[in-house]
């Protein structure tokens, strides 16, 4: 089975997340990651393969790119030439639900790690939509805690009308 592993996020604690579950991942299974350009490649093994994109240096080049449909072209081919059978987005970042569509385009399983169930306060109003998004175009969830777990679920039954 291979992976492909998303996070475009920059810099910090997603970016050592994400390769540490790429480096555990690549000796079971071929393992390829989704980063940013300005993401620290030094952190990967040297057999996880990589797709960089170019996210901007800040949140006004980051929108720019966004709104470029050559990045999307060439994400979409490189997904396809990874030959993924399943792709996981790891964490929240304003590009996910776009790339979680890509993955639906492909279509392939869509797996989703929810770091915070419950957004942090003053966590802004483009993370917590991206977020949303996010998770429900995914086909499996996962929470990093029990606690984790508990607060999906019960975010979950709020949405499921009663009978």
């Amino acid at each position: 089975m291979r992976i492909v592993l998303v996070s475009l996020a920059r810099r910090g604690g997603m970016v050592h997340f994400l390769a540490e579950l790429a480096n555990a991942l690549v000796a079971l299974t071929p393992t390829w990651v989704v980063i940013s350009t300005a993401a620290e490649r030094t952190l990967f093994s040297n057999n996880v393969g990589s797709v960089r994109v170019d996210t901007g240096k800040n949140q006004l080049q980051g929108f720019a790119q966004a709104l470029n449909p050559f990045v999307w072209w060439k994400l979409c081919r490189r997904l396809e030439a990874a030959r993924a059978d399943v792709i996981h987005i790891v964490g929240v970042h304003p590009w996910h639900p776009a790339v979680a569509a890509l993955s639906k385009l492909l279509g392939k399983p869509l797996i989703y790690t929810v770091h915070d169930p419950n957004p942090h306060p003053g966590a802004p109003l483009t993370m917590r939509a991206a977020d949303w998004a996010t998770a429900r175009m995914a086909d499996e969830l996962i929470a990093l805690t029990r606690h984790g777990q508990m607060q999906l679920l019960q975010r979950a039954s709020r949405r499921v009308p009663s009978a």
